[in-house]
């Protein structure tokens, strides 16, 4: 259940959740002086909830909140690179965009990374994986 009152929790926990659908990864050649990183999926979902009532620890006879039912497409797509501008100086970046039922969401980042050491090639290692965790 996804309804913010006290006792229920904040978090999304439908009754029934479904998601099925196709994806494609992509990752460039290695050790050259750029790499690009990327997903896209694309399917359909359909979600459950059941009624609730508002505050299920305190006094559930005040009311409730209906069960709900939603579906359709699911979309996903993500890509990330990294570009050696010179021998340690990394310029990278990343693009993500999400939708589903009644959400959507747009993620971007850049970075620019300084190594001590002198490099000449970069490799999938160097994408962090921490540009989008934060929205995940």
């Amino acid at each position: 259940l996804n309804h913010f009152t006290l006792g229920q929790g904040g978090y999304f926990s439908p009754e029934n959740y479904y998601n099925i659908g196709l994806g494609v990864n992509f990752l460039t050649d290695e050790g050259r002086d750029f790499i690009i990183k990327g997903r896209f999926s694309a399917g359909f979902q359909s979600i459950d909830e059941s009624s609730s009532p508002w505050f299920p620890l305190h006094n559930a006879s005040l009311g409730s909140y209906s069960s709900a039912r939603n579906s359709g497409e699911a979309l996903d797509f993500e890509v990330k690179g990294v570009w050696l501008a010179q021998s340690n100086i990394q310029i990278g970046g990343g693009a993500s965009f999400n939708k589903t039922n009644g959400y959507q969401d747009y993620v971007g980042g850049v970075f620019v990374r300084y190594t001590w050491e002198k490099r000449k090639a970069v490799y999938s290692t160097d994408i962090p994986d921490s540009i989008f965790s934060a929205y995940r």
